[in-house]
């Protein structure tokens, strides 16, 4: 059983690692996402114990951000989250819009087993 739970994290390491990380970070999108996953670790339940999660989530927003297009859509508001990226955690969100930011955390923190309780 245990091995079975192994093999998919190893081959989804081995993805992130070989994807250089799943996006741009020098991208708009790429910008906004550092202080989003931030959210994401307060937030999310299945954070496990790998140092790398930042990165993880990190590309995780990166890549719903582009699907979204968001560097389109919400370009000022991603540059806000950009410029105040030295905010900890929802205080970024008295200095900037909520959303987009609030729905892109959500579909990551989903993806890692929902909210905290």
């Amino acid at each position: 059983m245990l091995i079975k739970l192994c093999i998919p994290t190893f081959a989804l390491s081995v993805l992130f690692a070989c994807s250089g990380g799943g996006g741009d970070d020098s991208s708009l999108c790429g910008k906004a996402a550092a202080p989003l996953a931030g959210i994401v670790v307060l937030e999310a339940k299945d954070k496990g114990s790998d140092p790398s999660i930042m990165k993880t989530f990190k590309s995780e927003l990166i890549a719903e951000c582009n699907a979204k297009k968001l560097e389109e859509t919400a370009k000022d508001t991603l540059e806000c989250y950009d410029k105040n990226a030295s905010e900890r955690g929802y205080f970024i969100f008295k200095k900037c819009p909520e959303e987009p930011g609030k729905a892109l955390v959500a579909a990551v923190v989903a993806k890692h087993g929902g909210k905290k309780e």
